[in-house]
């Protein structure tokens, strides 16, 4: 990538207070190009390393995004009614903490009713940076255990309720 500085010439016209001319106001200049040399290789490898990884970010997220809309059109999914009404829009943190606070006083299902009273039998959520369908509408729940059921993830269950349940529908 070249960049040019502006370098003005001697002979440019410079401005004069005794003089009240406009064209004095302007000088001409000669573009130099930008001197790569001045940077270490390890500024450039990590320039290089930081733009290389915006745009895999970048083309990750358009790939993922064509792919949730090729799998909406292809099963009919319908846009979410509601989402759950967080204070903290960008991340989602206070719905993570009163889930936290409402697991340690053993009040986990109460929170879970109450999230589906308060926003439908199915709503959207968001945790950091991932967005997240909740849902206890008895034909989603049909769809996703017996019909569908290879085409929605459930997450590392496997690792996790592995040695408590084996294997099986909850954790295949």
């Amino acid at each position: 990538m070249i960049r040019y500085s502006v370098i003005p010439t001697p002979e440019a016209p410079r401005y004069s207070p005794h003089s009240r001319q406009l064209s004095s106001l302007f000088c001409t200049s000669t573009m130099v190009p930008f001197d790569l040399s001045r940077f270490s290789f390890t500024v450039l490898i990590l320039s290089s390393l930081a733009l290389l990884s915006i745009a895999y970010l970048i083309y990750s997220r358009i790939s993922l995004y064509l792919q949730r809309r090729r799998f909406k059109l292809e099963n009919g999914c319908q846009p979410l009614a509601s989402h759950y009404p967080h204070k903290d829009f960008i991340f989602g943190v206070d719905g993570m903490l009163a889930t936290i606070k409402a697991a340690k006083e053993h009040r986990l299902l109460d929170r879970a009713v109450n999230n589906n009273r308060m926003c439908g039998n199915t709503f959207g959520n968001k945790l950091f940076f991932q967005r997240v369908i909740v849902t206890c509408e008895p034909q989603n729940v049909k769809t996703v255990l017996s019909l569908k059921f290879k085409d929605y993830s459930l997450g590392q269950r496997d690792q996790t309720l592995g040695p408590l349940l084996g294997k099986g529908i909850f954790n295949k």
